[in-house]
């Protein structure tokens, strides 16, 4: 069974997976920061961190392809499962925001 996955490739799928974690860090900071705040300020944060994230992740994507010696392949099929993955949760976190606020 060891013989399936070897280090390489364990390395090529961890990497994305932290990538993917710190994306979805910064925007539970920034998701937290501006819940309480008016409808301006939400929007700056969100989609203002947006594309601060999406710099954030390209950055690091190629800095991780560059530096690493990595399996390319597993590194970007990981890294879009994950990254699909933690959008949901990102999405669903939104949505239950809304549907909360909805209700009250």
């Amino acid at each position: 069974m060891t013989n399936i996955i070897n280090s390489g490739l364990f390395i090529s799928i961890m990497v994305p997976s932290g990538i993917v974690f710190i994306n979805f860090i910064v925007f539970s900071l920034l998701y937290k920061k501006s819940t309480e705040k008016g409808n301006k300020i939400f929007l700056l944060y969100n989609l203002g961190g947006m594309g601060l994230r999406m710099i954030l992740v390209l950055l690091l994507i190629f800095l991780s392809l560059k530096f690493l010696k990595i399996d390319k392949y597993g590194f970007i099929f990981a890294f879009f499962i994950w990254y699909i993955l933690f959008l949901i949760v990102e999405i669903k976190a939104v949505k239950a925001k809304a549907d909360a606020i909805k209700g009250k």
